[in-house]
């Protein structure tokens, strides 16, 4: 497999097309950058319009580069800001979305896509098909020599048969397979209940089918070769002869995680409840003998050895981190990242290379083995993650998934970084002295000079909405972390007892009062909770005086008004917020009717525009609606359509132009702003001198003005573009109700909007994982595993949570009790509850059916915990101990 980086040059399309005011022709302008300010203001109009194509294959240069300028038209010459112009800058054609199962076979890896329901053909480093699978979650099995790959589709119960590069066949089973592994010649596959059936892998024919075992599900199928398969379950690993399918033996774990083979060993990832940490043993091949013990991180989720130079890979799908152990030792020899929560690994023995699957960022990353180098990323969508308009010249920073930062021209399309992990934020130091760029895989804050050459390297953990560069204190915000640019010290800002643990994700400041301001959560439990406003007070950080209502999603502040400007959602509604410093209160505050994905203050036209994802309704797809305020009276004076969905988005505050980034891909639309006549019938707020004043300022409601908006849908048609804007289908996103930092699974989707605005917004990403389920005559009682959790949901609605306190070798049964005929006594964990807890046994009965484990996606939410029931719909787990289910 090549080793290079894989770009695709974007192609700068202008078009000519009517509006609804005015015709609108207008071309971009690209000074030639030469390292220092650009001037102001100045932009000379020129007749021919030239369609630039970038080269295929972008050289590394630096962002001084001098580039020959763009055709350009200055603003005036518009009578209504307008598009002028889409970046559209490449990746596969179809896109794949949640990578989940890898598998390789010769030339190719494949790569079963979970929101996407495809398959992902990877060959010489970039995706070369795509095709269309049915309903997973998928697993995948292959041969180190093996011309052939499988994969199963558990929920629509069927097998594919994958052979260079396409779907040789398909082969339907009668249960839903949990695992997969490939034997020599027979493929084995797991079952729900425990039953582990084998095919014969050429015909497909089935050989055998096992009595279901009695710990349950078969989570894990691993065949290390010589003479065994390995099958684990959440609470024991059982050796398998290959000749006959006999136990040769057993090991209890019961706090399993995965597992991968070495020449001579297995290597069994479990959380230790003895120690409370995660563990990765080494087992003896074929008795299954403790040889070696290491800690790993808690999130580990995949394993890989290296048996050549025995070394072991755990990755990390809460850090994001991909980690290297020496097995002798024990020692962590290297972490990196490259990608949003990993989710398996492969080791490919021909190449050296340690493949993984990113199932947030969609992404499949290449390691170099021995050092854990990033070799390579391969973007299964290529989409943008950072967007930075540049002050000191007009190039246009682009930070994409597949860990490349590029500067973007219409004659030119350098790629300034490769294999920077993952860039979720740029900033541009000042004076044009170089870049920051925030990496959320690694947690790390980088900044390069103007030859990119990196001179500091920075932890910055946390979810930051961007950088903030400060130029009053002469630092650069990440997070919680302040960098002070004239010395390279960093600090944390912390908040005091009762306030958040965690630093802020956004700081701003008012220039005016010289005052810094930061966005974090309040540390507040259910619905109260969420991002608020702090000011700093001398060394303290207080919440009075704030702009920001809760849930504050963005702000920005404005120095000509000294006000400031933050959207907020919360419990399905949405607004903008107008606040003026020198009152310290709300002035003015208008209500949206669609979530806000943007916030951009084009100050040189003195407008504040906000784009709102607008959901798709019957007869209407979803789009973007950008709409301009002016910021003098707040009242709208533009809307531009976009037929697209809007992920973030930056603004050139010289030029006023503003370039927005699509959600389903690399598409970046560019809009430019222009002086509008202020409204006349619209009233300005009437403020009183700050030091005086203490009642609320007379506000004239938007509403009753009556000022002049230009209107216009722009979205550019097909026959205008070099190519067409995508039409592939994504999973659907958070924005269709509330516009949340961490996406809701597609599993949950249609759940969460049925009751958005009493969950809120996820507080951590979805996982996959075996509950314990069984029905009784009084309710239903669900087992969560990585927690050790025990729920009682009553047919009342109500809960009872308990903590499962029942260990391997304690009996079954914890009481005496006769069960009438057609019912059942509850044992192990469930049993304890049962028997010990008062009032249990009463509220409950007798169990329906015997206990079962089934597999659940489920998410943390600010009000409770999203879960898919054992073939009941979606449940929701209320935080005031309730329950109900959401979803038939």
């Amino acid at each position: 497999m090549s080793t290079s980086i894989v770009t695709q040059s974007p192609v700068w399309r202008w078009t000519v097309r009517s509006g609804i005011v005015a015709l609108l022709v207008l071309l971009l302008v690209l000074s030639p950058l030469c390292g220092c300010a650009r001037e102001r203001g100045k932009a000379e109009p020129v007749e021919d319009v030239q369609l630039q194509t970038a080269t295929d294959t972008p050289t590394i240069v630096s962002p001084t580069a001098t580039i020959a300028p763009e055709p350009s038209q200055t603003p005036s010459m518009l009578s209504s800001p307008a598009l002028i112009g889409i970046i559209d800058l490449g990746g596969p054609a179809l896109h794949g979305r949640q990578p989940l199962a890898l598998a390789l076979s010769g030339a190719f890896v494949y790569v079963a896509n979970e929101a996407t329901d495809n398959l992902s053909v990877i060959r010489d480093g970039r995706v070369q098909n795509v095709l269309p699978l049915q309903p997973g979650p998928y697993h995948a099995a292959y041969g180190a020599d093996a011309e052939r790959a499988y994969l199963s589709a558990e929920q629509a119960q069927v097998i594919y048969v994958l052979e260079a590069g396409e779907i040789a066949n398909v082969w339907p089973l009668a249960f839903a397979p949990t695992a997969l592994a490939l034997a020599d010649e027979t493929l084995w596959i797991g079952g729900a209940d425990g039953t582990i059936a084998r095919l014969d892998a050429i015909s497909g024919h089935l050989v055998s089918t096992d009595a279901p075992l009695d710990d349950g599900m078969i989570v894990d199928l691993l065949s290390p070769g010589g003479d065994y398969v390995l099958a684990a379950t959440f609470t024991q690993i059982h050796l398998y002869s290959r000749a006959d399918a006999r136990i040769i033996v057993s090991q209890p774990y019961p706090g399993y995680r995965t597992m991968a083979a070495g020449d001579d060993a297995i290597y069994v990832c479990a959380y230790d409840r003895d120690t409370d940490t995660t563990i990765v043993d080494e087992l003896n091949g074929t008795s299954l003998l403790l040889q070696n013990r290491l800690t790993v991180p808690d999130d580990t989720v995949a394993l890989a050895v290296d048996a050549t130079t025995n070394r072991l890979v755990a990755a990390g799908n809460i850090t994001n981190q991909i980690s290297l152990y020496d097995l002798t030792s024990g020692d962590l020899l290297a972490t990196t990242g490259a990608g949003l929560s990993p989710q398996q690994l492969v080791y490919d023995p021909a190449s050296q290379l340690i493949y993984a699957s990113f199932f947030e960022s969609d992404t499949v990353a290449a390691f170099e083995s021995e050092t854990l180098r990033l070799e390579q990323t391969v973007p299964l969508t290529l989409r943008v993650t950072a967007l930075l308009a540049s002050e000191s010249s007009e190039m246009l920073y682009v930070g994409l998934n597949d860990g490349t930062v590029r500067a973007l021209g219409p004659q030119s399309d350098a790629t300034l970084l490769a294999g920077a992990g993952y860039p979720a934020a740029l900033a541009e130091l000042p004076d044009g002295a170089g870049l920051a760029v925030l990496d959320k895989s690694r947690k790390e804050l980088a900044l390069y000079d103007t030859d990119m050459q990196r001179t500091q390297l920075v932890s910055a953990g946390g979810a930051a909405r961007g950088l903030y560069l400060d130029t009053t204190s002469d630092s650069l915000f990440a997070n919680g972390t302040r960098l002070a640019l004239s010395t390279g010290s960093t600090d944390e800002i912390r908040f005091s007892a009762g306030q958040p643990d965690g630093g802020p994700v956004q700081v701003v400041r008012d220039t005016t009062q010289d005052v810094l301001y930061a966005v974090a959560l309040n540390g507040l439990a259910g619905s109260n909770g969420g991002y608020v406003v702090y000011r700093q007070d001398g060394d303290q950080w207080a919440d009075t005086r704030v702009p920001g209502r809760l849930s504050v999603l963005d702000i920005v502040f404005d120095q000509a008004t000294d006000r400031f400007f933050a959207t907020n959602g919360h419990m399905g509604t949405y607004g903008v917020q107008v606040f003026d410093t020198r009152l310290g209160q709300e002035i003015h505050y208008v209500t949206l009717e669609a979530p806000p994905v943007a916030l951009l203050l084009s100050s040189q036209f003195s407008h504040l525009w906000v784009a709102t994802a607008v959901a798709a309704s019957a007869g209407t797809p979803a789009h973007t609606l950008v709409t301009a305020y002016d910021t003098r009276v707040f009242a709208p004076v533009a809307s531009v359509r976009i037929n697209d969905t809007i992920a973030l988005a930056t603004v050139d505050r010289d030029s006023g132009r503003l370039h927005l980034a699509a959600a389903s891909g690399a598409i970046i639309y560019t809009l430019q702003d222009t002086p509008l006549p202020r409204p006349k019938t619209a009233v300005e707020p009437v403020l009183a001198p700050a030091q005086t004043s203490t009642a609320p300022a007379e506000v004239i409601p938007v509403e009753s003005a009556s000022p002049p908006v230009a209107t216009a849908t722009l979205a550019p048609t097909p026959s205008k573009i070099a190519s067409p804007l995508p039409t592939y289908t994504l999973a659907p996103t958070a924005t269709t109700a509330l516009r949340c930092e961490i996406p809701v699974q597609t599993d949950l989707q249609a759940a969460w909007e049925s009751a958005a605005s009493e969950l809120g917004c996820p507080t951590s990403a979805a996982m996959r994982d075996d509950w314990g389920w069984q029905p009784f005559e009084g309710g239903t009682a669900y087992w969560r595993r990585d927690t050790r959790q025990i729920i009682m949901a009553l047919s009342s609605g109500t809960i009872l949570p308990f903590e499962d306190r029942w260990l391997e070798g304690m009996p079954d049964q914890s009481c005496e009790a006769n069960a009438p005929e057609g019912l059942w006594q509850p044992i192990r964990g469930f049993g304890l509850v049962w028997c010990e807890q008062p009032g249990v046994r009463d509220a409950l009965g007798w169990a329906l059916e015997p206990e079962a484990v089934f597999q659940s996606t489920y998410q943390l939410f600010s009000r409770g915990i999203l879960f898919t029931g054992n073939g009941h719909g979606v449940i929701w787990l209320d935080n005031q101990g309730t329950w109900k289910e959401l979803v038939q």
